[in-house]
């Protein structure tokens, strides 16, 4: 029984070791995380981009990013909410790789709140006519002024629900990789082959 409670402990520690390193990445916008590669599975087969880290919340065990209503990840995401994040640390050659569900933000205020502190050169982004990725207009258009109450509509929260992380850490003396899946209100820890 003790045996277990250590490594219960151990895996705790762990995992929230990788949550809090999240957290100063959120925090830090030099931080390597701060930009993560989501990728999603839709119709028409695999598609992965970087996205901007938002927001992470450890008691939920959700990582929130932003984006445009119009994207194709958003198609992706209806299709099938099951997404892979990959987050890499050079300096300290960390790779984090994260499996989660993905849920549209529903609640209007928290909206509101969040849309209140993105600047206005970031509001423009999600103000164009077209949809992100569409081909731009081959006759030259004069520039229309932004529709910022446009741009709100567009404008979505995605929080991410994580399921399972896998940690790899590589070293001279040795890689290290672990495997975090959440069952039973818990952390699972699994040391796994590099």
């Amino acid at each position: 029984m003790r045996v277990w409670l250590l490594l219960n402990r151990c895996c705790m520690d762990f995992a929230l070791n990788v949550w809090q390193t999240l957290v100063r990445a959120k925090v830090d916008k030099k931080h390597p995380w701060r930009v993560l590669t989501l990728a999603t599975g839709g119709p028409d087969g695999p598609d992965a981009r970087q996205v901007v880290l938002r927001g992470v919340n450890i008691e939920q065990r959700q990582i929130t990013v932003y984006t445009d209503a119009r994207s194709q990840k958003m198609a992706h995401i209806q299709h099938n909410p099951q997404v892979a994040m990959l987050f890499w640390d050079a300096r300290h050659q960390w790779q984090l790789r994260l499996w989660a569900k993905a849920e549209q933000e529903q609640n209007e205020a928290t909206i509101e709140a969040l849309w209140a502190t993105i600047p206005e050169h970031a509001r423009k982004d999600y103000a164009t006519l077209s949809a992100p990725g569409q081909p731009l207009p081959t006759e030259p258009k004069l520039p229309a002024e932004l529709n910022f109450d446009q741009a709100r509509k567009h404008f979505v929260v995605l929080r991410f629900t994580v399921q399972r992380m896998d940690s790899l850490v590589l070293k001279r003396e040795g890689h290290e990789r672990m495997l975090l899946e959440w069952a039973h209100e818990q952390w699972l820890q699994t040391a796994l082959v590099p």
